[in-house]
C-alpha cells in the first residue's frame, strides 16, 4: 500500500503596499507590525517598529538608533 503524505497548509500571503521612499512593508497599525515582528524575529533576530514620517504607515527595522549618526 502507498502511503500519502499529507499536503502542507499554506497560509495565503496578503500584498501589502510598499512605501514609495523607502520601499519597506507598510502596515496600517502598530498591532499589526508587532504580530509580524515578532514572527519574523525568531529568524531575523530582533526587529524595531516605528512609524513612517513620509507616508504614516508603520515599518519594521533591525537598525537600533533612527536617524544621523551623531557627528564626531
Amino acid at each position: 500500500m502507498a502511503r500519502h503524505r499529507r499536503r502542507k497548509k499554506h497560509h495565503a500571503v496578503q500584498s501589502r503596499a510598499l512605501c514609495l521612499d523607502t520601499g519597506k512593508r507598510q502596515y496600517g497599525d502598530y498591532g499589526d507590525a508587532a504580530r509580524v515582528a515578532l514572527r519574523r524575529s525568531r529568524y531575523a533576530g530582533p526587529l524595531r517598529i516605528y512609524e513612517c514620517p513620509s507616508c504614516g504607515a508603520w515599518h519594521l527595522t533591525k537598525r537600533r538608533i533612527w536617524g544621523k549618526p551623531p557627528a564626531s
